[in-house]
This record gives C-alpha cells, sequence and structure tokens, in this order.
C-alpha cells in the first residue's frame, strides 16, 4: 500500500487542480457543517458531482461534516450526510459525537474519520475510536513521531497526519478563543484567527504575533512517516487558491514518488518553491519535536513570501532595490519597515529603461504608493511565473487497452481496464472494400480521446477491407467510453436500517453545587464554607487530603499518557465508580448525551457554547426520546479555558532554551490585546499553557433559570482568584441556591454564550 497524498479543496478549481497534479484523495465540505464555513464549498448535487469526476480518476472524496451540531440541525446533518452515502462519497469527516454513534448505527457501510477536532492525542483515545466504528483518526498535530509509531503498530486503524499547512496555536477542538470574543466558533467552522493578531506579554509596550505559528512543513522528515506506512499525508489550505493546492499537492506526491521509486528529490528547490507560494516561515511542528522557540513566528501573521532585497535608494515614490531574486512584470511585492507597502509590478526599471523582467543582481527601480525609507525589508509575495508554471498543467490521463473487430457484420470496440470488459457494437453493419487504407483512418478516428479523462495504452485494429462511415465510428467511440465510465461509477446499494432509542438510567439528582479548585488555598477555604464535591487537577492537593471523602481528582483535558475514552475525562467522584464529563468536551446535543449516559457515565458537562435556549431543548428532546431524565452540568462561574497550548510564549518571550521552567508559577503571566483586555495564562498538565478569558463567567443571577432549564448541577471553577475571591464567590452561589436574595459584585463579568449561544 502506497501512502496517500489528500489534498484541500474549497471549490472547484483547487479539486480539479488537486486531481490533475497528483493527489490521492481530496477533502471537501458543503454549505453546511464544515470546519471551514468560509471557503466557497459545495451543494450536495456539486458534491456527488464531484465524487464521480474523482472517482474516474481514482481518487477518493472525503466530505467534512466535522462541526458540532445542535439538536434543531441534527437530522438535516443526517438527511446530508444519507445522500453522501448513497451517492458512494469515500467517507465522511466527523467531530460530534453524537452524529458519528448515530451515523454508525444508522448506515452500516458508512466509513467514518474521526476530525481532527476531537483532538485525539493518545493511544486510548485512538483505541476507544477503533472499537466503536471509525475507519480512520485525523490525528491532533500535536502528537509525535512516537505516539504515531505507536497507535500504528498496535492499533488495526488507519492513520491520518498533517504535514503541511496553517496550524492552530490551541490543542484542535480546544480553541474558543474566537467564540468568546466575536460568537464566531472554531467548533462550528466560523474561526476569526484572533491568534493572527498582535498582544503583548503582561504591560509590555512592544506587541507582537505571540500565539500565530509558523506554517507546517515536513517534506526534510517525511520518510520517518513513510517509513511507518501512514495511510494519509494531509494538506490543509481549504481557504487556499487553486495554484496552492496544485503546487503542494504536486510536490508531496513527488516526494513521496521518490521514495518508492528510490529517486532523487530536489529538496531546496521545492522547499523554496512551498514558500513563495505561501509560508509564514516553515516549522516542522510537533510531530517531529520542533524546539518551542521555533514554533511560532512573532513578526509575521500573513504570508511573507522570499526576500527580495531591502530598499537602496528613494526618489519620491520610487524605490531602487538590488534583486536577491527574479523579477517580473505580476509579481506582487511587500516593503515592511515603519512605513509599509504592497505593489503589483507593472512597471519597473533598470538604469531608466523599462523592463518587464529582471535577473539576481540587476538593480531595478519600482515605483510605489507611498514614500518608503531606505533599508526597508522587501519581500517578494507572489511569483507570477510560478503560478502560471503550476497553472499549465497536464491533464491525468487513465490508461485502457483497445480492441476493433468486426461481428455479425457490426464493428466492435471492445475496452478493457483493469478487470472491466466494455463491448460495444456499431449501429450499422459494415460494407467491404478492396482498399485497406481504411484501417489506418479507423485507428486515428478510434484513438481520438483527447476530450476524455482516457488515453490508450494499446489499440489493436484487427479488421481488413471494410468500410463504415467515421460518423458510426466516432459513435461507437462515445458509446463505449460512455458505457465504461457508467460501469465503472457503478456501486452496490448501500445498508440504512431503523434503529430504536436506548433505554437509559433515569437521573432524579437534587440541584446542587460543585467545585474546582486549582491551589491548596483555594481548596482550604472552599472546603471551609462548603461541604460538596470539590475537585482538582493538583495531584499534591488530593494527595495530601484523602480523608476528604468529597474530594476527588480529575485527569487534566490534555493526558497523553491515561486512559481518557474517546476524550471523556473519567472523572472519580467520591471515591465510587460515578464519572463525569468536562465542560469542554463539546457535548452539544441530546444525542451526545445519551452517547455518554449509555457509555456509563454519569454526570455530562455541556457545551459552554450553548445559550440556555438551547439546553433547554437539548434536555427536552433528550427525555422525549430516551423517555429519562439526564444527569447534566454547566459552567456557572469562573474563566473560560481559551486555549490549551503545548508552546509555551511565555517561555519564548523569555528567550529561555528549555520548556519545564515553571516561569509561570513565579508570577501571574497575561496577554494583553490591542484594546488593553488581558487574557490570564496559567500553567496546564505536562507543561502544557491555558489561556483564561479576560471576563469571568457569572451566571449566580441565573440560576433559577437554570434549574427550570432541568440541569442538575452548577460548576465553580476557580483558577487564578485569591482566597478573598473563593470566598465571596462561593458563599454568594451557596445562599443563592438555598433561596437567599444576593447580590455578587465582581468587575469584567460576562454571561459568556448562555443570553445568545454562537454562531
Amino acid at each position: 500500500m502506497r501512502t496517500e497524498i489528500l489534498s484541500p479543496a474549497g471549490n472547484k478549481e483547487s479539486f480539479i487542480s488537486a486531481i490533475h497534479h497528483g493527489c490521492d484523495a481530496i477533502y471537501i465540505g458543503g454549505l453546511k457543517f464544515g470546519a471551514r464555513a468560509q471557503a466557497q464549498n459545495f451543494t450536495i448535487d456539486e458534491i456527488i458531482e464531484l465524487i464521480n469526476y474523482a472517482h474516474l480518476y481514482e481518487v477518493k472524496v472525503y466530505v467534512t461534516v466535522n462541526t458540532l451540531i445542535k439538536d434543531e440541525e441534527f437530522l438535516e446533518a443526517v438527511s446530508f450526510v444519507k445522500q453522501l452515502y448513497i451517492n458512494n462519497v469515500d467517507a465522511i469527516i466527523v467531530q460530534d459525537i453524537g452524529l458519528a454513534s448515530y451515523l454508525l448505527k444508522v448506515f452500516p457501510d458508512i466509513v467514518l474519520h474521526a476530525s481532527t477536532q476531537m483532538n485525539i492525542h493518545s493511544f486510548d483515545q485512538a483505541l476507544f475510536l477503533k472499537n466503536l466504528g471509525f475507519k480512520r483518526i485525523v490525528l491532533a498535530r500535536e502528537c509525535k513521531y512516537e505516539l504515531i509509531k505507536k497507535i500504528k503498530q498496535e492499533i488495526d486503524i488507519e492513520l491520518e497526519v498533517f504535514v503541511h499547512g496553517a496550524l492552530c496555536m490551541s490543542y484542535s477542538g480546544n480553541c474558543l478563543m474566537s467564540s468568546v470574543i466575536g460568537k464566531r466558533s472554531g467548533n462550528r467552522g466560523k474561526c476569526a484567527q484572533p491568534c493572527r493578531l498582535l498582544y503583548s506579554l503582561n504591560d509590555s509596550n512592544k506587541h507582537s504575533y505571540l500565539l500565530s505559528p509558523k506554517d507546517l512543513m515536513t517534506l526534510n522528515d517525511l520518510d520517518k512517516l513513510l517509513d511507518l506506512n501512514i495511510d494519509s499525508l494531509k494538506i490543509e489550505g481549504r481557504m487556499k487558491r487553486k495554484e496552492y493546492v496544485g503546487l503542494v499537492t504536486q510536490i508531496y506526491k513527488e516526494k513521496v514518488n521518490s521514495y518508492y521509486n528510490k529517486q532523487s528529490f530536489d529538496l531546496e528547490k521545492n522547499i523554496k518553491d512551498l514558500k513563495e507560494i505561501f509560508n509564514r516561515q516553515f516549522t516542522k511542528g510537533y510531530i517531529f519535536n520542533e524546539s518551542n522557540k521555533q514554533f511560532t513566528n512573532t513578526k509575521y501573521s500573513n504570508h511573507i513570501g522570499v526576500k527580495l532585497g531591502v530598499v537602496n535608494k528613494v526618489e519620491n515614490n520610487y524605490i531602487y532595490i538590488k534583486l536577491e531574486e527574479q523579477l517580473n512584470n505580476g509579481d506582487s511585492i511587500r516593503i515592511v519597515g515603519r512605513i509599509e507597502d504592497a505593489v503589483t509590478i507593472s512597471e519597473m526599471y533598470i538604469k531608466n529603461v523599462l523592463v518587464k523582467s529582471a535577473n539576481i543582481g540587476d538593480v531595478v527601480k519600482i515605483r510605489c504608493h507611498k514614500k518608503l525609507e531606505v533599508n526597508s525589508l522587501i519581500l517578494k509575495t507572489t511569483n507570477i511565473k510560478l503560478l502560471d508554471s503550476v497553472n499549465k498543467y497536464e491533464e491525468k490521463k487513465i490508461y485502457i487497452d483497445g480492441f476493433v473487430f468486426v461481428s455479425n457484420k457490426k464493428l466492435v470496440l471492445k475496452l478493457i481496464y483493469k478487470d472491466l470488459e466494455i463491448l460495444e457494437h456499431s449501429t450499422k453493419e459494415i460494407e467491404y472494400s478492396e482498399n485497406n487504407n481504411f484501417k489506418i483512418r479507423l485507428y486515428e478516428q478510434i484513438n481520438k480521446t483527447n476530450s476524455t479523462i482516457y488515453k490508450f495504452n494499446k489499440l489493436d485494429i484487427d479488421v481488413d477491407n471494410i468500410f463504415v462511415p467515421i460518423s458510426v465510428v466516432n459513435e461507437l467511440r462515445r458509446n463505449a467510453i460512455c458505457k465504461l465510465n457508467n460501469k465503472r461509477l457503478e456501486f452496490k446499494k448501500k445498508r440504512i436500517v431503523e434503529i430504536n432509542n436506548s433505554l437509559l438510567k433515569d437521573y432524579n439528582n437534587e440541584f446542587s453545587l460543585f467545585v474546582k479548585v486549582n491551589n491548596i488555598n483555594q481548596y482550604r477555604i472552599a472546603r471551609n464554607i462548603f461541604d460538596g464535591i470539590i475537585i482538582t487537577e493538583d495531584k499534591d492537593i488530593y494527595l495530601n487530603n484523602q480523608n476528604d471523602s468529597n474530594l476527588a481528582y480529575i485527569n487534566p483535558r490534555i493526558e497523553v499518557n491515561k486512559v481518557i475514552e474517546g476524550g471523556v475525562q473519567n472523572y472519580n467522584l467520591l471515591r465510587e465508580n460515578n464519572s463525569f464529563t468536562g465542560v469542554y468536551l463539546n457535548v452539544f446535543n441530546s444525542y451526545s448525551l445519551g452517547f455518554y449516559h449509555n457509555l456509563g457515565i454519569d454526570l455530562v458537562g455541556l457545551s459552554i457554547e450553548l445559550s440556555s435556549k438551547e439546553i433547554g431543548k437539548l434536555i427536552k428532546e433528550y427525555k422525549i426520546r430516551y423517555n429519562s431524565n439526564p444527569n447534566t452540568y454547566i459552567l456557572g462561574y469562573g474563566r473560560y479555558e481559551l486555549m490549551i497550548m503545548k508552546h509555551c510564549l511565555i517561555n519564548k518571550s523569555l528567550n529561555l532554551d528549555n520548556l519545564g521552567c515553571n516561569k509561570c508559577l513565579e508570577k501571574q503571566y497575561y496577554l494583553k490585546d490591542r484594546l488593553g483586555f488581558k487574557f490570564p495564562l496559567i500553567k496546564a498538565s505536562g507543561c502544557n499553557v491555558k489561556l483564561l478569558n479576560s471576563k469571568v463567567l457569572n451566571l449566580i443571577n441565573n440560576i433559577d433559570e437554570i434549574k427550570s432549564l432541568g440541569v442538575n448541577k452548577v460548576l465553580l471553577d476557580f483558577t487564578i482568584e485569591d482566597e478573598y475571591e473563593v470566598e465571596k464567590v462561593l458563599s454568594s452561589f451557596i445562599k443563592k441556591v438555598n433561596g437567599e436574595d444576593v447580590k455578587l459584585e465582581i468587575k469584567d463579568v460576562t454571561y459568556g454564550h448562555f443570553n445568545e449561544g454562537v454562531l
């Protein structure tokens, strides 16, 4: 088995470019339910057409249905998948566990791929999804090579690994920054990319792109993945233009072919081409242990191309450059300095002579929009000749064998493709002729397949002394090819199963609070005034207070070496077998809630991106479907965890060489955005970093509404609060739950998504 090159396509032009530049599979999205809602995307009819087009070229098509699904959207999403399923889609890429479990039951022949949005970063998660029925996992970009190797060798499931393109700063599926800042949820395909904006660390006046990763580029190390027989190498870029898709596909395909065929590969040239088509500088990524210092580009958050030179001289709006790269009319440049500009070259001079192109070492004069400064950096961001070369591709052809002979006075064309054999007879009988020159003409006409996807590997003409009109020959060829296409696109009828809803445990728990603490001081204050359940990720707090039967240790959200089933945080409450999921597990609909209860999870946290109206609908739908009451909780107080990052921007900003410095414990660090909002940074398990919201969620005034929705518990999550704040918040919530009229005054408060949800 050869490793698959999987290319992105956000429009038809990119789709076609990917095929003819050598991809083995393409992933695309519909108008809804895909994690790139801002791409052009496709209607269901367009997708079916593209599936057929790709299959004729022996290319697979995977469709993304990888957003979180609201209850009111669920049946529409299932209907969309059904149309794809019965029309021979090769796989559906899914994030929502409720949707996935439903599809596996209703469509038993379906092939599901676990989206990277599911944040699969551990061996046990991979095993869980394999046992659930997934055929492939798109691994989190944070997975190291050693983990990928272990999963590949020990679990019989296909693995898909990102090898090129944009990276997320946060662990996939765990970023809520866009959601909280502007209601545009990354989990709903509408990320506004706040990671690409300027921030400062603490009160520094120096703003830079602290959250902006470089682009992934793995050509240097790709052989290591090929050695593991990884099933699919994934290229990111459904928002990119067709030339990007075509060039990146072509280069990675050439690299794979050179590996299998033991041929040379021009690494330096191909990396340069990749830089010119798009780069924010390159990183080899966490998969190959990129250093913390090298993971982000804090200077630029957009395409930087390649260095063209510096401004040597300025005359009004003209600049002089000694070229370090070739420059042509149609190329684009960006001038970076105190004053910045961008120009598409249409007027260029060498020694006052107007020219269309210039070579390395030439000094050229270019007109700009602004008066710029000497020594400003000049970047070439578009290479028109490179774009032209990508667009002048040779269309891929499918090779067939052909045989022409006479049977029962009819001309017969037999086409053979692999194990398929097509026979097509002419509509008119042949005429016999003394002139055998027609055989040459017959060969020429049958061989005219340039307007089709086919090319003859062999074409034998076994006829003598016959004649038929050329129109009949052309019709014979067209009909035979049409019949071959139809035969190749045939597929078995897919099974569809009606399912009955499971009978689930009926929960009738009383409404209550529970508390999460982040340090020993918070725990002591909380325990002094609260006799309920307290949970913590700090193992020392748990081990040093084992006499507290209401204290429980919880698995961190990112825990590579622990059993975290399917992304479930397996928390033990009261040292019994009851467990619950976190509010960041993205339980977005009643089907997901039912899945986890059926799994044996007794208390399920609902997504923080749900509004009160959506929570009410979710619980109502659950009661109707399963004829029982669920056991749920929501976050009622605390700072949303916007990101969990493997990259430590504190460590990099302090110019330290290695992680594990624990500088984050010495004082409170935070990011400050351009508007002055401060986002606290705290340490997470495994030397990861949590980025918290600048505002504090406070739903104390919504307690009665929360009860009326049917929610069983409310979590108070303390992170950076001091003892006084913990005491004030917790005692106020206790009084409110007990029916007292309480006012809780807190600065920088938010209602989160409780009132309005997300887009």
